[in-house]
């Protein structure tokens, strides 16, 4: 599924950097509903890997709670067998032992798990952030020069918001 986020991207950058040139100008003509369907694919791929995301992180809860049954379940046996074996202590400290082993076992492939996903998921949405950053600047020159160039930020010929009034400028 990355790979239909980043191809989504490439597409956009290519029709960009593809784009007919105004004249005089570092600004370019895109066909909006290209640029649109563009977008909605990239949105969708995100979407999806979102998703992924997701399903890996439920996959590790749910494999971090079968962990702990099973690590209850030999628990509940090792007491069991404890129980029944008191007079024996060899055997009663050996089945503490591999209870204690199992649930350390069981505690490590938790948070392992638990890493990974963590770690997974934190990459998608890095990559997100720095994309979206990209075109947030690219799109911040684009009208910083436009208004440049054709005075559009100047009150008597306002026909785009300012600048300055737009968040983070």
């Amino acid at each position: 599924m990355p790979d239909m986020t980043s191809a989504a991207l490439a597409a956009i950058r290519q029709a960009v950097s593809q784009a007919k040139a105004v004249p005089m100008s570092a600004s370019v003509m895109v066909n909006k509903a290209d640029m649109l369907s563009l977008l909605d694919r990239a949105q969708a791929s995100l979407a999806s890997d979102l998703a992924e995301s997701q399903a890996v992180l439920e996959h590790a809860r749910q494999t971090t709670y079968q962990a702990k049954a099973e690590a209850e379940s030999t628990l509940a046996d090792a007491r069991r067998q404890a129980e029944g074996l008191i007079a024996n202590h060899e055997i009663v400290t050996h089945a503490q032992e591999v209870a204690a082993a199992t649930r350390a076992a069981t505690q490590r492939e938790s948070v392992e798990l638990r890493r990974e996903a963590d770690a997974f998921v934190d990459s998608r949405i890095a990559e997100l952030e720095a994309a979206m950053t990209r075109t947030l600047s690219q799109v911040r020159t684009m009208r910083a020069r436009l208004a440049d160039r054709s005075g559009l930020d100047e009150p008597e010929t306002s026909v785009l918001p300012r600048l300055s009034a737009l968040p983070n400028a």
